[in-house]
């Protein structure tokens, strides 16, 4: 297990370009989707599809800090570039606040776990900190993360141009 910090030179942000860029499949749930986050790691994503990676991305739209822009431009990213769906996490019962990143290559997973979103301050500005875990495919610890990701699934929709619109109409209120 490794600790990751944005106070050393192994920023959240290197280390998930690098995951990005050597992964087959990528798992991501976080309760904010900004435009900085997204243009830290754009061309990463970008290169990652390109080459046939699958990116599925979970996102949380309470307290309205995702932003509907990040939203579209994610959208239109995936259909231009491959194997990418974006989920919105919706439940009137419970908040979705979760930091999660899983990067799989072969038989490889790589986990991290901890208070960084899907920004730029959290990627690189703020003061996070998260664990990074290297385990098997079929570990227990793996099976863990992986059966959280079916679950959040099944109680998210898949984004689509209504489902942002709407969204965008409430964040727009507040």
């Amino acid at each position: 297990m490794h600790i990751i910090t944005n106070e050393t030179s192994e920023k959240h942000l290197h280390i998930l370009k690098d995951l990005i860029n050597k992964s087959e499949k990528i798992l991501i749930a976080v309760a904010f989707l900004k435009e900085s986050g997204l243009n830290s790691v754009k061309v990463d994503l970008e290169a990652a599809l390109n080459r046939g990676a699958k990116v599925n991305i979970y996102c949380g739209l309470d307290f309205y800090s995702t932003e509907p822009g990040t939203l579209r431009k994610i959208l239109i990213l995936f259909k231009k570039c491959g194997d990418g769906h974006l989920y919105l996490y919706k439940s009137d019962r419970y908040t979705f606040h979760p930091k999660l990143y899983c990067f799989m290559k072969a038989r490889t997973a790589y986990i991290l776990i901890g208070s960084a979103n899907f920004t730029h301050g959290g990627f690189q500005d703020n003061i996070e900190i998260s664990t990074l875990e290297e385990t098997a495919i079929g570990s227990d610890i793996y099976n863990k993360v992986n059966s959280f990701f079916k679950t959040i699934e099944k109680h998210s929709v898949e984004a689509n141009e209504l489902e942002i619109s709407q969204y965008k109409r409430k964040y727009d209120i507040i």
